[in-house]
């Protein structure tokens, strides 16, 4: 059966060996010229050996060549053993949404003077790369290994594993076609990693730059020139912010030199204009798209994204999330080369990336403005057009490139001007306030004001107690609103170096005798601390090695007698603020998990709580891209820690004793932690998953007469932390609402708004503009 469109002849007169061959055939192939056109034929054996059937063949009429009708598969489909489960790689009718790689090895598998960098945690050198990973170099640690050493454990993620996270990108893009494991886009280019995070996963941006720089082939101060610069650069990486002038400056200079820049758009399922370096001009954006069709829940969207390809998100042939690739098998230092899935922008853009090396390697003139258009406008629609701008083709974008390239499209499409529709009118019924200020120290000073002003309406005690947390790094500031719960205190934020003025005002003029800092001397100095001392206040601090470590320092200073303890993503923070009101009015722990669920840490503390609160529930917060399904998993097989109470009869005593007992002592052991007493809100994104966090909170937790209703920015964070001040309180008891960039007022917000009649506008007008606030009071 012929499988792809080869054609295998020998001419009459060739001295091909034919009696001799090692690959299987089914008769001969006679090719004839018949009135002047040619005819292919297919002649069995008959009896004949090879020799013989050729030789009476040839001696037809018109027969021009004969050869052995030799089996032939897919052209440059590798036999690597896991191939079946990259399902990213296939196409139609397989995988209608797959990036179709495996149609494009047709063409080409990439060429070895393409040179694709990884700019990255380094790259581990495996034999999935063997004789293509090029030296590279480390910005990170300032020298010229570019192995990725892990970033967890040892580096400072104390309890956390290695990601192995640029090891699994390098994969994606180039994993050789060797039968090993698996099979990169691109499996004949050669990878260039340039190290520039490091422990957490973490880097910054002047290193990024110099990575980026240095792997362009441009000169960067101390260091020596690449002697193999880059036809395209992959960036797996970013953070929420705009795109600053330096970075513009060099994307646009690497740009005009003829590479492609190609970056991951963000997994905080918001516009992606919000994340950088994807927001950057000159950037080639890449959304996550799933091999079902639809935008994955987790990806940034809107119109900073260029294009889409798969990240994972949903199962898997095997049962799993995500995309496959190679990474090292360490739990944190490395061991060895093995296999695993990951999900995410980080994954799209390498496969995309891939792309990109495919089309240089088959039109090695082409420049990053053509392979960016050709990539764009061959992109596959997707199912219900949730992700526009198309799930990249890679045998596709190939063709793209034979029919007309385009030399004159940007590199990346810039987002249309924002038109402002006329303000809606207000609805007079509702009332609404804003609490604003021009930094996180103003907002909060502004509602812990209106907080001690409640509370003297309302008779109750004066606040006296502030829970002060960084304005300018927000992970050990999300569970500040726990602690500020069980003292009866306000959320109050500060510069880390210096006390801000703001927040110094706030506690002079509420009287604030205590202070408690969250997070270590990184996120707070102590020189914060020295201050407040020295002002006559009663200090302490919360915190941990890590965000997880400060969490779990928090939650078991209130842990005692909390009926439901919160587990929320440790690295996107929107469902964390969200319930920041809910922990705030009980005072109810919560704690993080990382990408790969909970540390051993945060799985102990959970236990020591299902002890003290045996009938407590564990509530997850967001999906499973924000905290993953392994999580449920941890819960229901952590081991109860053994304690006094339990005395002589604890330890399963009971269960294994061989006497018959009337009545064993085990009143005090509570029973483990069951799936029954876990429950996961989650909606499709962050905006929604608040609004889902608000409906349970007026289920369990406040008043359902409650007429207050918060709403702050789902972007910038500080906002909404500081709007516990308001709204945790008995007096308000109101659930938070986020709400998204100006005149795209998500539509979960804008529903759940229905039905409160007091509106608490959190934040100045830059995080939650008046047009918003106007369409929120309209209600229309």
């Amino acid at each position: 059966m012929i499988m792809a469109m080869t054609s295998v002849v020998a001419p009459i007169g060739s001295s091909e060996a034919l009696t001799e061959t090692s690959q299987s055939f089914d008769g001969v192939v006679v090719v004839q010229r018949l009135d002047g056109d040619l005819h292919v034929t297919q002649v069995d054996l008959g009896g004949r050996t090879l020799d013989q059937a050729v030789a009476e063949e040839s001696r037809r009429d018109g027969v021009i060549a004969v050869s052995p009708n030799y089996e032939v598969e897919a052209l440059a489909r590798p036999s690597d053993p896991l191939l079946q489960e990259q399902e990213h790689l296939f196409g139609a009718p397989t995988a209608p949404y797959g990036v179709d790689a495996i149609g494009a090895w047709s063409t080409t598998q990439g060429s070895n003077d393409v040179v694709v960098a990884v700019v990255d945690s380094g790259v581990r050198p495996f034999a999935e790369f063997s004789g293509r990973l090029l030296p590279g170099i480390d910005f990170y640690d300032g020298d010229y290994d570019a192995d990725d050493p892990g970033d967890g454990g040892w580096l400072g993620c104390r309890y956390d594993p290695s990601s192995w996270h640029g090891t699994h990108v390098a994969g994606l893009i180039a994993a050789g076609a060797d039968g090993r494991g698996v099979v990169g886009v691109a499996p004949n280019v050669r990878l260039l990693p340039v190290r520039v995070m490091g422990a957490c996963g973490s880097g910054y941006v002047a290193d990024i730059l110099d990575g980026v720089m240095w792997a362009a082939g441009m000169e960067v101060p101390g260091v020596p020139l690449n002697p193999n610069p880059a036809d395209i650069i992959n960036l797996s990486l970013g953070s929420n912010r705009l795109c600053t002038a330096a970075e513009e400056q060099i994307y646009s200079a690497v740009t005009s030199l003829g590479i492609l820049v190609v970056a991951a758009a963000g997994n905080e399922s918001l516009p992606a204009t919000f994340s950088a370096p994807a927001n950057c001009r000159n950037t080639f954006s890449v959304g996550s798209s799933l091999t079902s069709g639809e935008k994955a829940s987790y990806s940034n969207y809107g119109s900073g994204v260029d294009v889409y390809a798969p990240g994972g998100g949903l199962p898997s042939r095997d049962g799993q999330d995500g995309v496959l690739s190679v990474v090292d098998s360490g739990y944190q230092d490395p061991k060895g080369q093995s296999f695993e899935r990951m999900q995410g922008t980080s994954m799209a853009a390498p496969v995309v990336s891939g792309i990109a090396a495919l089309i240089k390697s088959a039109f090695p003139g082409a420049g990053p403005s053509e392979m960016a258009a050709a990539i764009r406008r061959s992109a596959t629609a997707c199912r219900g057009m949730t992700c526009p701008s198309g799930i990249a083709n890679a045998r596709r974008a190939l063709d793209a490139m034979n029919s007309s390239p385009d030399a004159g499209a940007p590199v990346d499409v810039p987002a249309p001007e924002v038109v402002i529709p006329s303000t809606p009118e207000p609805d007079v019924s509702i009332s609404q306030e804003r609490y604003g200020g021009g930094s996180p120290a103003e907002v909060a000073e502004a509602t812990a004001r209106y907080a001690q002003f409640r509370n003297e309406i309302g008779g109750n005690q004066p606040i006296r107690s502030a829970v002060i947390a960084s304005q300018t790094s927000f992970p050990d500031a999300l569970t500040a609103s726990v602690y500020a719960g069980f003292v009866g205190g306000v959320v109050l934020f500060t510069d880390p170096q210096r006390l801000s003025a703001a927040t110094w005002r706030v506690i002079q003029d509420l009287g604030i005798r205590e202070a408690t800092l969250i997070g270590g001397p990184a996120a707070v100095d102590e020189d914060v601390e020295t201050y407040l001392k020295s002002k006559g206040l009663q200090v302490s601090r919360l915190w941990g090695s890590d965000r997880y470590a400060t969490a779990g320092a928090v939650a078991s200073k209130v842990q005692a007698k909390a009926p439901f303890m919160f587990i929320a993503s440790g690295l996107n923070f929107a469902d964390a603020v969200a319930v920041g009101p809910v922990v705030y009015s009980n005072a109810l722990p919560m704690v993080l998990a990382g990408p790969r669920g909970l540390n051993a840490d945060t799985g102990s503390l959970i236990a020591e709580w299902r002890r003290l609160n045996p009938s407590g529930k564990i509530v997850i917060l967001g999906g499973t891209a924000a905290v993953p399904s392994v999580v449920e998993r941890q819960l229901v097989s952590l081991e109860r820690p053994f304690t006094e109470e339990d005395g002589y009869f604890g330890g399963g005593f009971c269960e294994n004793y061989p006497i018959s007992w009337p009545r064993c002592p085990t009143d005090k052991i509570p029973v483990g932690i069951r799936s029954t007493d876990i429950e996961r809100i989650g909606g499709i994104d962050r905006f929604d998953t608040a609004v889902k966090i608000a409906q349970w909170a007026q289920s369990n937790v406040f008043s359902k007469e409650a007429s207050d209703v918060g709403f702050a920015s789902g972007v910038h964070f500080a906002d909404a932390l500081a709007a516990v001040n308001l709204l945790g309180q008995q007096g308000f008891n109101g659930p938070l609402l986020l709400t998204n960039q100006c005149t795209r007022l998500p539509s979960a917000t804008y529903k759940a708004a229905s039905g409160f009649k007091s509106q608490r506008i959190v934040g100045g007008e830059n995080n939650l503009c008046d047009f918003d606030a106007e369409v929120l009071r309209g209600k229309r």
